[in-house]
């Protein structure tokens, strides 16, 4: 199902919900009209944002933004704005958080109805760093589709509801952090877990010189190739592959498609391979039902990467990952792997060894997010980090 197609059934029931009938609804020539409706979003999304990268509380009160919303609305947002509030103090304390915030907005859907209004559009931030390390970026990006409803009210337009289409097993946005369900800590690691407790061991890497990879890269994979697929397809995805997921789940499957890039060769095929079996790994255009569990499920890849192929190898540590290496996290220690991440990017200390790393992935779309970052969202994930 396409991104455009998923977005006109949400503006369609979205319509529904407002009691706009689809025979008054229609799409607004109106340029004033929309441009004064993306507006009011436009300011939403960027008080959201500045929430989270200024230097004191915005406007010194629990209002998260200053665009007219309505009173059901305003109040609902108060537990966000402390939330993000929170979210700012922790990151501050962790890596120094962020300085600034650019939001811009891209494939805006504006339909009216009898005072009522809709509007399904893309966000794209960029959150600056305060604090740039040798060699690192300069800022973290996300991606986020929203849907949006809007009331005229003695002819200003108001906010209704902000909808905002975040994955369900991703990691989302600091714009938009959630708290993690309370989780029943193992009472030791499981097997194979990299620790994020015990100091990491020094990591002197030159980005991607020759040999840093592991002592006997026997395989000798284009590093370089799956960090440029990363970079072009973070948030343009590949029109050769399926998306997994509305809402969620295309965090592995993005992570196959960077080893493909990077000369990882399939293991069985269809339909002569058992597509289940976790010695498999294969996409195939055809569907799901010709697609190995292994490609984008996350333990499942695991399952293949490590233990059947030896593809990839355990790091005792996360921040012993270097670029090209791949986290994946047990958000409730379930015992199950949720999400998988690809590093993009590290940033160097003063002394030369590596300071950060940083975090590509999708569900939600986010590029060189820092690992410390994702670390102080999940306190109580476990978590499995892989040499390439």
């Amino acid at each position: 199902m396409s991104k455009w197609f998923r977005t006109s059934i949400i503006v369609a029931i979205i319509l529904a919900l407002l009691g706009v009938a689809p025979a008054h609804a229609s799409t607004s020539q109106n340029s004033t009209d929309d441009a004064v409706l993306i507006g009011v979003v436009q300011k939403y999304l960027q008080d959201r944002a500045q929430r989270l990268t200024a230097s004191s509380t915005i406007q010194g009160q629990s209002a998260l933004t200053s665009a007219p919303v309505s009173s059901a609305l305003a109040e609902r947002l108060r537990a966000d704005a402390q939330a993000i509030d929170d979210r700012r103090t922790l990151l501050r304390s962790v890596n120094g958080g962020h300085k600034r915030a650019e939001v811009s907005i891209a494939n805006a859907q504006v339909v009216h109805g009898d005072d009522k209004a809709a509007v399904a559009l893309t966000e794209h931030t960029k959150l600056y760093f305060a604090r740039v390390l040798s060699g690192g970026p300069q800022a973290e990006e996300y991606q986020l589709r929203h849907s949006f409803e809007l009331v005229n009210k003695a002819g200003h337009w108001e906010l209704a509801d902000a909808i905002p289409q975040l994955s369900i097993d991703g990691i989302p946005p600091d714009t938009y952090p959630q708290t993690p369900a309370p989780a029943a800590r193992p009472s030791e690691a499981p097997k194979g877990a990299s620790s994020v407790e015990q100091p990491k061991t020094a990591v002197r890497v030159d980005k991607l010189a020759p040999g840093y990879r592991s002592p006997n890269n026997a395989l000798n994979y284009d590093y370089e190739a799956m960090i440029t697929y990363a970079y072009r397809h973070w948030s343009t995805y590949n029109t050769d592959y399926r998306t997994y997921g509305g809402q969620g789940g295309d965090c592995t499957n993005f992570i196959s498609q960077i080893m493909i890039a990077g000369g990882w060769e399939t293991a069985g095929a269809y339909p002569v391979s058992d597509r289940t079996h976790p010695s498999n790994w294969w996409y195939n255009s055809l569907g799901t039902f010709a697609t190995t569990y292994t490609w984008a499920a996350a333990h499942n890849w695991m399952q293949f990467a490590r233990t059947h192929s030896g593809r990839v190898a355990a790091l005792s540590h996360v921040r012993d990952m270097a670029i090209a290496d791949v986290l994946q996290v047990d958000t409730d220690s379930d015992g199950n792997i949720s999400h998988s991440m690809f590093v993009t990017d590290v940033g160097l200390g003063g002394d030369g060894e590596v300071d950060e790393q940083y975090m590509t992935y999708h569900s939600n779309d986010t590029k060189d997010k820092p690992l410390t970052s994702v670390i102080a969202a999940y306190p109580n994930g476990t978590w499995y980090a892989h040499r390439t």
